[in-house]
């Protein structure tokens, strides 16, 4: 599993269920009636959500970081590095951010702003005393925020265009490949 997926599955666990909205646009404002105040919220884009979406996995980790195993095979200085302010950059990179955003805009992958919105607003403060054993943070909206389109044995540039999310984009041949599920 790469370490994209790894950092995203961990910040969204819960990688069983169903998606429920494939509409690639659900959640973008509408113009609405004209009757409000004109302060609606700009539409969430992949970008925001998953930059926004780094800074709660940092803050979150950081929190935690005390209860971190020292039995895991990468330090949290490798995952996470020394501070918050230093955590985003990385967590976010390792999203492939540009990647993900090309597959939405090339119609592969259907982004949610709507459940991206809802599965932010949810993101609360970890309990430290399960956090690295029983997912880190979860909300099962959370998984209703990308939806690909490849099934396994399909083309595929990046872990979120795989229907299943217990695939993966095998580097060596693009394409989803099934993993055991953790």
């Amino acid at each position: 599993m790469n370490l994209a997926r790894l950092i995203l599955c961990l910040a969204l666990v819960g990688c069983i269920g169903e998606v429920t909205d494939l509409d690639p646009g659900a959640g973008t404002p509408s113009q609405g009636s004209g009757s409000g105040s004109g302060s609606a919220p700009p539409p969430m884009t992949v970008m925001k959500y998953l930059t926004e979406l780094g800074s709660k996995q940092c803050a979150a980790a950081f929190a935690c970081q005390a209860t971190y195993p020292t039995t895991e095979p990468v330090s949290f200085e490798s995952l996470y590095g020394t501070s918050e302010s230093t955590c985003n950059p990385t967590v976010v990179a390792s999203y492939e951010p540009e990647l993900i955003d090309a597959e939405v805009t090339a119609g592969n992958i259907y982004f949610n702003g709507g459940a991206a919105m809802t599965c932010l607003a949810g993101l609360t403060a970890p309990d430290c005393a399960t956090f690295w054993t029983t997912g880190k943070i979860s909300l099962a909206t959370c998984r209703q925020v990308f939806h690909g389109t490849a099934s396994d044995g399909d083309t595929c540039v990046v872990d979120q265009d795989c229907v299943n999310w217990d695939s993966v984009c095998d580097a060596t041949s693009s394409t989803c490949v099934a993993t055991d599920a953790e």
